[in-house]
């Protein structure tokens, strides 16, 4: 078989080269909404940054380094924000809570689900074991976001079955 090499496009090259520039980024001027008496570390307002240009963003920074405000940033600045989704392991959901009131700059109710009124809430906390019992309650919402700490863990479709 005979493979004819075709030149990427020049805008499409340039589109991708700016788009891995931007999510190295260390820092930015970018305004993000911050709680009085908080602010962002300016690598965390860079990848803010590249997650509100950028629709399915990977936070893959190193541990301790505030992946959690990243993702509670792009949730303060995109106001169409309205129903949230974080799948997390069960040992994080306390800390999701606490850090989703600490750092959130408008009112969103937050529930941890422990039953399907949860899913009344605005923000919904669920860890992964749970996701299966209240897979018909998650499929009836429409999400705005969905936050999945520790991804890995869902490594295929049987993960909890």
């Amino acid at each position: 078989m005979f493979y004819t090499y075709q030149a990427p496009d020049p805008d499409v090259l340039a589109y991708l080269q700016n788009n891995i520039a931007a999510s190295n980024a260390c820092e930015s001027n970018y305004e993000i909404p911050v709680p009085l008496g908080l602010e962002y570390l300016p690598y965390q307002k860079a990848g803010i940054e590249f997650g509100i240009r950028n629709a399915g963003v990977l936070i893959a920074d190193e541990p301790g380094l505030g992946k959690t405000i990243q993702a509670i940033g792009i949730i303060n600045k995109d106001t169409n924000m309205k129903k949230i989704l974080i799948v997390c392991p069960a040992t994080l959901k306390i800390n999701w809570l606490r850090e989703l009131r600490k750092w959130l700059t408008r009112f969103y109710s937050i529930s941890i689900a422990d039953s399907a009124l949860a899913f009344c809430s605005d923000i919904v906390i669920i860890n992964y074991e749970q996701v299966s019992k209240y897979q018909q309650m998650i499929n009836t919402k429409k999400w705005d976001m969905l936050i999945e700490e520790e991804c890995y863990i869902m490594r295929n479709r049987h993960t909890f079955g």
